[in-house]
């Protein structure tokens, strides 16, 4: 084992660009859900001109429920039939909802069935990428290939943007209609993960897929194989719904802890920081003042962060750069509240503001809007890799709507909201220090024994 382990060493990288293309196809579904999503809102917002008030309220909640529903549909997929089969067939309901929403004519219960497909698609997207990659990864890379989530997730931002910007919702859904259903076929050429084969299919499946996904590196295949067998039913997922004796194991506890601690204040973060932005743009925005410019400008940094996130992985760990990330969005924080409540105005504040909001941006980017989906598929044992995240990601979502609900219903003013971001920051870095292990250079397994025994800081 040990003369395998330093072979291992020498070639733990093999295959990167293999892993990379599938990293790639498998977050095209990531920026298919995002622009879906948005298309969405979009189709909500022309309706809730024509609908009526009780219809409206009713309405509101199909996709947000259809989604909480999606997670556990996925999770099911996922264990029975494989995570490539269930980004495979993801491409149904999205395909299903583009048609409905291009074709239909004002019909209540067609728009309802088209938002019900198009969130639990949605679901089934989200819920699988960040899993499939995770468990095609090899350990030295497992990091960065989880960071090309966030930006596909910002260029799916920007390209409903432009699908959406001043068109009609049924020409947003036609333009995009046919894309998940050539996603849908294409991904069918990619390899399942070898941690699902292992558990299901064996050890010759398992091989295959190791050789297709490490480059056919002999080395580092038969230490990966070695290192299944060793930790036997560490490996073997959990079709449990329910948590059982989750709780029960120490270690599972504190990942899941972690993994919804974090996820849960990621939402948070960005429901209050989306408020600070509508309260402080409130009248360019429902003046159409805003171009397309400062949207460029935003995208740019979301992307600069993302791409950050992953080259300074390379230097430092995760918990690192997510304490960066809080200080660095403290700082913006600090000093916009600071000039809102000076008892006069300073012409020279904008140009203090605008480049710490870029700054802000792209540190957010390159901790708290990329690191919780990754760490949260490092911090489970491969057993319960599936339930865990579908627990931790079902109830940060339920989050982020019960709070989208709630800031709908009052007017905080922007200082406020950034005040609120502060503390906010200043509890993710507290728990950050508490809560959350470093997982940079360690296997699923070291990660897994580590818990059970305690935080590694």
């Amino acid at each position: 084992m040990e003369i395998e382990e330093a072979r291992y060493n020498v070639n733990k990288n093999a295959g990167k660009t293999r892993q990379l293309i599938a990293t790639v196809m498998a977050n095209m579904y990531t920026f298919m859900a995002v622009v879906l999503l948005a298309t969405l809102v979009s189709t909500y917002d022309q309706l809730g001109l024509i609908l009526r008030p009780q219809n409206n309220i009713s309405f509101q909640v199909v996709a947000p429920f259809s989604m909480l529903l999606g997670f556990p549909i996925a999770r099911f997929s996922c264990e029975l039939y494989g995570r490539k089969f269930t980004l495979c067939i993801a491409a149904i309901p999205l395909t299903l909802c583009c048609v409905l929403l291009s074709v239909v004519e004002n019909t209540l219960v067609l728009l309802t069935i088209a938002f019900a497909l198009g969130g639990v698609g949605s679901a089934l997207c989200l819920f699988t990428v960040p899993i499939y990659v995770a468990e095609i990864s090899c350990d030295g890379i497992r990091g960065g290939l989880g960071t090309v989530r966030a930006i596909f997730m910002t260029i799916g931002l920007a390209s409903a943007y432009l699908i959406t910007y001043k068109r009609a919702f049924r020409d947003s859904a036609y333009i995009v209609m046919f894309f998940p259903l050539f996603l849908g076929l294409g991904f069918a050429f990619m390899p399942e993960t070898p941690i699902y084969l292992y558990g299901t299919s064996g050890i010759e499946d398992t091989t295959k897929s190791l050789m297709q996904l490490r480059g056919n590196n002999q080395a580092c295949v038969t230490y990966e194989l070695s290192r299944m067998r060793e930790n036997g039913q560490m490996m073997v997922s959990s079709k449990s719904y329910c948590f059982g004796k989750f709780f029960k194991d120490p270690g599972k506890r504190r990942g899941f802890i972690a993994a919804c601690g974090l996820l849960c204040g990621q939402s948070v973060w960005q429901v209050i920081t989306a408020l600070h932005i509508w309260m402080h743009m409130h009248g360019l925005i429902t003046a159409d003042k805003v171009r397309v410019i400062p949207v460029i400008i935003f995208l740019t940094c979301q992307i600069l962060g993302s791409i950050a996130s992953s080259i300074l992985m390379r230097w430092g760990g995760r918990r690192q750069l997510l304490f960066v990330s809080c200080i660095g969005t403290i700082i913006y924080f600090v000093a916009y509240v600071t000039i809102a409540l000076l008892p006069y105005n300073l012409h020279a504040s904008v140009w203090i503001l605008i480049p710490l909001a870029i700054l802000s941006i792209i540190a957010y980017y390159a901790g708290i809007g990329t690191l919780p989906s990754v760490i949260a598929t490092e911090v489970f044992p491969r057993a319960v890799l599936s339930l865990g995240y579908m627990w931790s990601v079902t109830i940060s979502w339920i989050v982020l709507f019960l709070l989208v609900g709630l800031t709908s219903l009052i007017d905080i003013p922007a200082y406020t909201a950034a005040l609120i971001n502060v503390g906010l920051c200043i509890c993710y870095f507290v728990f950050i220090v508490a809560f959350v292990p470093e997982t940079k250079g360690s296997n699923i397994e070291e990660i897994a024994r580590g818990l059970r025994s305690g935080y590694k800081q």
